[in-house]
């Protein structure tokens, strides 16, 4: 779903260092190497919890799965899979 893809990015160019930047990088690169911390980590995993109305479980809170834009994207899908939303309404 583009406008969750966009709301990521968003997140990130708010709470974290990358700023614009975000937008700029292959959905697959490091977020640790282009400067991202544990800290700013924690403030996008929460905020984008807080806006679409999510909650990950502890297991799920695995930093590889945050390492990337594509990883951050699947993990959410996933969540939203498990509060009732449909694979297809997901990846819409």
């Amino acid at each position: 779903m583009d406008n969750i893809k966009e709301l990521i990015c968003s997140v990130i160019a708010e709470k974290t260092v990358l700023k614009e930047q975000v937008y700029e990088l292959d959905e697959t690169a490091n977020l640790f190497l282009t400067g991202l911390d544990s800290f700013q980590l924690m403030n996008v995993i929460v905020e984008l919890e807080r806006r679409l109305e999510i909650t990950f479980k502890d297991e799920e809170l695995i930093v590889i799965r945050f390492q990337n834009l594509k990883e951050i994207y699947e993990s959410i899908c996933e969540v939203l899979v498990r509060y009732g939303y449909g694979k297809t309404e997901v990846n819409a």
